[in-house]
């Protein structure tokens, strides 16, 4: 009886293992990665590589790097690997024919745990929020082997299935002892709670028939290091949990004891039917009531995403709208929230163009027709010639505080200075005013 609970149980944790998802942590500051370049491209043979002025990690180089040259950091570390290392341009690479000179390379390496846009998983989509674009607790935590990066640990307990460094799983203790023994390792922990390991690994799953949310101990994501693109949308929506504001629909609901997350996604798929490969679509628990203010919620709410893969075009809102319609009456304890963002800027401009249009044409035909009974006896154009000349000459004289200035043909401009610029008309310009003051003082 007890090896057969024994292999019941192994067997449990292996099917866990294999389906839990793997959250992979980004940062890393190896020259190997295109990421770590300002143009999102390793150099090429023909490119010098541009180091900061100042770096706070060490940098390693390593063997089979090639470029023209490096022109290294004023304060920092770098480390050459063991092997070649080229300097010097190939003059048959013609992967260089369409690129820049230089090559400038960022330090993307330190981070936190709870900053948007560090962590990738296959899990993760556009509907995602970055709320939960982080490690929960049933996923398996990945720090890639030969990555370079620091890493600030959350100020807050967080539970993850499994913590895998470098290829070698650790427990909770074996952690522990990695970070306190660290001492020139190219990969770095820092406490987020001082002298104390906030992240712990737990076997214990989510059994609960209404799910559970991402973590007990839910983070609050620094939005401050988030870039947001303008939304396509006429009124954009800020889902709960998200740093921008998209294009889509959202639904927020109180939910019931009846409640089956299984069963509200099998819902979302039979609304989608056969478009569901257009779409994006989240399903969440939210953990605060107020999430500006932190308290935990008291009942359960339930939050639904749902985005266009490609460009959005409104078919998004259909299908939340739908769901939110077919929604079991058991499920719901309350009331149902609802956002929409509208209608793509394209459409929502026309009404506007047309506008614009029909008061240009009624315009010209008013004027037309008053033209056409009032038309005046003689119209003569004024001499813009002889105006513009003495404006011109006028102004050149005064001497004013002018914002810009001309600097002098034989002067140094620096390249990347905005202050001053070359005026190609400055000779022929000079003689004309010099000409203008000598008829003048005659």
């Amino acid at each position: 009886m007890w090896c057969k609970t024994s292999l019941l149980l192994l067997i449990c944790n292996i099917v866990v293992n294999t389906f839990a998802a793997k959250v992979t942590w980004l940062p890393n500051r190896s020259m190997n990665l295109p990421g770590n370049y300002k143009d999102k491209q390793l150099p090429c043979s023909k490119q010098t590589v541009v180091f900061p002025e100042s770096i706070q990690e060490s940098v390693k180089i390593y063997s089979g790097f090639a470029a023209s040259e490096i022109i290294l950091p004023n304060d920092g570390e770098i480390l050459f690997d063991e092997g070649e290392i080229i300097l010097g341009a190939d003059p048959n690479d013609k992967s260089c024919d369409d690129r820049d000179k230089y090559s400038y390379y960022e330090d993307n390496s330190r981070g936190s745990w709870n900053q948007p846009d560090a962590w990738s998983s296959p899990k993760f989509n556009k509907a995602t929020p970055d709320a939960e674009r982080i490690p929960c607790s049933d996923d398996v935590v990945v720090f890639p082997p030969g990555s370079q990066f620091t890493i600030q640990l959350p100020n807050v307990i967080q539970y993850v299935k499994e913590i895998d460094i470098s290829g070698e799983k650790m427990t909770t203790a074996e952690f522990q002892t990695r970070i306190l023994g660290q001492s020139d390792e190219n990969q770095q922990f820092i406490f987020g709670i001082e002298g104390y390991n906030s992240v712990y690994v737990s076997t214990k799953s989510c059994n609960l028939r209404s799910g559970c949310p991402c973590q007990e101990n839910p983070l609050q994501i620094n939005c401050a290091l988030k870039y947001c693109p303008v939304p396509r949308c006429s009124n954009p929506i800020k889902p709960v949990g998200h740093c921008c504001e998209i294009c889509g629909g959202s639904l927020v609901f109180d939910i019931t004891n009846s409640f089956s997350i299984k069963k509200l996604r099998e819902l979302i798929r039979s609304v989608m039917g056969d478009d569901e490969s257009r779409f994006d679509y989240h399903v969440g628990m939210l953990p605060y009531a107020n999430p500006g203010e932190g308290t935990l919620s008291p009942t359960k709410k339930y939050q639904v995403i749902v985005v266009e893969k490609g460009e959005y075009t409104g078919a998004s809102l259909e299908v939340t709208n739908e769901i939110g319609y077919q929604l079991s009456s058991d499920w719901v304890e309350k009331e149902k929230t609802l956002l929409l963002s509208g209608t793509p800027v394209s459409e929502a401009g026309l009404g506007g163009k047309i506008f614009v249009s029909v008061f240009f044409i009624v315009v010209f035909a008013l004027g037309s027709v008053y033209v056409y009974y009032y038309r005046p006896s003689e119209f003569r154009m004024p001499d813009f010639r002889t105006g513009m000349a003495r404006g011109f000459i006028s102004r050149l004289n005064r001497r004013t505080d002018s914002v810009v200035s001309l600097t002098r043909r034989d002067s140094t401009v620096s390249g990347l200075s905005g202050s001053a610029f070359r005026n190609p008309l400055y000779s022929s310009m000079r003689e004309r005013v010099q000409l203008a003051e000598s008829v003048i003082e005659e």
